[in-house]
């Protein structure tokens, strides 16, 4: 019987043609600054205190704009979700310098850097996922980038993840995809890619 792996970098095997992560919560532990980040936005406004760390942490890999909408309610305007989603950002950017990589994950992406096509597929923006790779100096180790901002179906849809293979002209199924979160397993499953969940490992 093969051996039971015991690190993610253990579930990469010989058929397997692309890498692709998700960022937060699995590449970095940027999932507490996110929290922050959205705690000190609604502070901000006449809302309901943002969820508890637990609770928001069942939420990873939805858009910013769809935890904003989860967090304040119906009865709030779609512009001042708007408005939220942009002052989070910023939160968010000011604290980004204090998150630390997530290291079995990003050992995977060290050891198949220039070996393997690999892509970040994530259910954050842009700017703030390119600052949180930036910070654990991992931003150029990646051949594609698929943020909230690439898509219109944002995970569990397999969108990001349909993308992300796309781009890196690899099939789905051929890809293995690393998450940390229920709503981008299912979208990496929809997708039709086997995935590591690296929750299994502890972290």
């Amino acid at each position: 019987m093969p051996d039971t792996p015991t690190t993610p970098l253990d579930r990469v095997r010989a058929r397997h043609r692309g890498l692709i992560f998700d960022c937060d919560g699995t590449l970095a532990d940027s999932m507490p600054v996110h929290w922050q980040a959205w705690t000190n936005t609604f502070a901000q406004r006449d809302w309901a205190e943002f969820p508890v760390y637990r609770e928001y942490m069942t939420w990873g890999g939805i858009s910013g704009e769809q935890v904003a909408r989860r967090a304040a309610g119906e009865q709030v305007s779609d512009d001042q979700i708007a408005d939220a989603v942009v002052a989070k950002q910023e939160h968010y950017l000011g604290l980004a310098p204090t998150i630390q990589p997530i290291e079995p994950v990003l050992a995977v992406a060290r050891a198949y850097r220039g070996r393997l096509p690999m892509a970040v597929a994530t259910g954050s923006r842009r700017r703030s996922v390119t600052q949180t790779l930036s910070t654990i100096q991992a931003f150029d180790w990646f051949d594609a980038l698929v943020s909230s901002d690439d898509v219109t179906r944002h995970k569990p849809h397999p969108e990001t993840y349909l993308k992300a293979a796309e781009a890196l002209g690899v099939a789905p199924q051929d890809c293995l995809a690393f998450e940390d979160a229920p709503p981008g397993v299912e979208a990496a499953k929809a997708a039709g890619m086997e995935v590591v969940d690296v929750r299994d490992f502890g972290f």
